[in-house]
């Protein structure tokens, strides 16, 4: 029986629940980062709150920017550890997170993770209201984090979805809602920023924003619950519907497990008549067995043993290795970004005193190009000039490098447009190595290669948090782009890891030449 418009409709609508999420995450992300920056100005320094308004300001005074280099110093290592905190659960368990959902469904990681975000923006609101009355220590900040931890913090509701995506969609149209998933992620990443600014800059008002981020994940948390089904269910289906024709005679199979059930029943109900304290002390060790059990299944290493030995076991035409150095590459880009978010903001005010509108509105065009980068370099690159994959890659991460140079010794505020502008195709290189390794292996291998890669990942922030941090801080009166530099310097180090490739490419052409072109 087919299913009605209403009913496929539904389907469809993780994306725009998690288009929500992700609009709601960016409409605070700046906002609450300047609020830490002013509570360590009043709470921390004890400057007065003029001063401290006056953060970040144009044609700031001597002793304005001086406050504003104290204050950094400090909050650099606050947004350290609320990266940190953030990190550890999402860190611990992401290697399992595609093994729950396998077997407990998609659904429950989505609630959960929406609402770890939804519990997130509304003690930031509380506090953010608080604060403006009372002096409150921002490290209380740090404790709506935990929650968002213990319930996977992204990790979480990525992995659900792309999972849900994947039961949903048949092959033909999976590449399609895979785009339009990413799609949504700028669309929302992109329009948050955007508007952040706006509001902001009409209400100056740190609780309204949070306020507003908080109910647009609790819209968002309402649809999971109540409007989109379990996807497990289909795929359950389809894997029993294959299954019945590996056994030669499944009835007789059923006939025999229903007729050992009744006897079982009817034993049980023979002790029950006989013996009820029996009974009930067995029912309660089973319950508690049944628990133990379910404990023992979400933290099963077998799964950790089987993506490592999908990672590492030996393949034909150094295939291994092939592997490896992408992922190596992967993980470099990754590294580059997460340290590159905890310093970033402080950066620009340190350097070109930015306003909370002036960095959302470049925050919302660094967004846009690569978007339009994607769709168009992709195009001309693959379509009109035919270069192979491994080109483009290497073409994405020199204009990844070369605006990570821009950035680091710009000296006006164009210049870092102009960092925009050279970085047009930084986000090509994901997919184009994702689409490398999917070419590579057999699909039944696939889910634990980028389990491994996700877990790797989750780690990041535990080495890049506080490295930049450290750089950060003592560069912060001298040259704070430094990091920037080293940002270009590890996209070179990417490219040398293709260039690897490329030499195996050259030593086992016919193995390679369709995988990689």
């Amino acid at each position: 029986m087919g299913l009605s418009m209403w009913q496929k409709t539904r389907y469809y609508l993780v994306e725009p629940a998690v288009l929500i999420l992700v609009f709601a995450y960016n409409l605070s992300a700046t906002v609450w980062k300047n609020q830490i920056i002013y509570q360590t100005c009043t709470t921390i320094f004890h400057h007065n709150t003029t001063d401290c308004k006056k953060l970040s300001t144009k044609d700031a005074s001597d002793y304005i920017k001086s406050i504003e280099t104290e204050v950094q110093s400090y909050t650099v290592v606050f947004f350290m550890t609320n990266s940190l905190i953030q990190s550890i659960v999402p860190a611990l368990c992401g290697t399992f997170v595609g093994a729950w959902s396998d077997r407990f469904g998609r659904k429950p990681l989505l609630i959960a993770s929406f609402t770890g975000y939804f519990l997130f923006y509304a003690l930031t609101c509380l506090i953010s209201h608080l604060s403006d009355s009372y002096a409150v220590d921002p490290w209380f900040y740090i404790l709506p984090s935990i929650p968002l931890s213990l319930l996977g913090d992204g990790v979480t509701y990525s992995v659900a979805a792309f999972c849900y995506i994947s039961d949903v969609s048949t092959a033909k149209e999976r590449p399609y809602r895979m785009n339009l998933y990413e799609a949504v992620i700028y669309i929302g990443l992109m329009s948050g920023s955007f508007v952040s600014g706006y509001i902001y800059n009409a209400y100056e008002s740190a609780t309204l924003i949070f306020f507003i981020s908080s109910m647009c994940i609790l819209w968002a948390t309402l649809i999971v619950i109540f409007l989109i089904p379990e996807s497990l269910n289909m795929r359950q289906i389809s894997s029993a519907t294959n299954a019945v024709h590996k056994f030669e005679n499944p009835q007789h199979k059923n006939d025999t497990e229903n007729s050992q059930a009744t006897t079982s029943a009817n034993i049980s109900s023979t002790q029950s008549e006989n013996n009820k304290d029996t009974q009930g002390q067995t029912e309660v060790e089973e319950n508690r067995q049944h628990s133990r059990n379910r404990l023992r299944k979400l933290f099963d290493i077998d799964h950790l043993k089987a993506m490592y030995l999908t990672c590492f076991k030996a393949r034909e035409f150094e295939t291994r290795s092939v592997i490896l150095l992408i992922v190596a590459c992967l993980w470099t880009c990754a590294f580059v970004v997460e340290g590159s978010s905890t310093v970033f903001y402080l950066f620009v005010r340190e350097k070109f005193q930015w306003t909370v509108k002036d960095f959302t509105t470049y925050e919302t065009i660094s967004i846009l190009i690569p978007i339009l980068g994607n769709v168009l370099g992709v195009w001309l690159l693959r379509r009109v000039f035919k270069m192979q994959i491994l080109t483009v890659a290497i073409y994405a991460l020199l204009s990844q490098a070369s605006s990570s140079l821009m950035k680091g010794f710009a000296a006006v505020n164009w210049q870092l447009y102009l960092a925009i502008a050279l970085g047009i195709l930084k986000s090509v290189v994901n997919p184009m190595l994702r689409t490398i390794l999917t070419n590579l292996l057999p699909p039944n291998e696939l889910g634990k290669i980028f389990s491994f890669i996700s877990a790797i990942q989750a780690f990041m922030p535990f080495v890049a948090s506080p490295l930049y941090t450290i750089i950060y801080r003592s560069t912060l009166t001298s040259f704070p782009g430094l990091f920037n530099i080293i940002n270009a310097n590890l996209f070179i180090v990417a490219i040398g890891f293709i260039l690897v490739i490329l030499r195996k490419k050259q030593k086992y052409p016919e193995h390679y030449t369709a995988i990689l072109n």
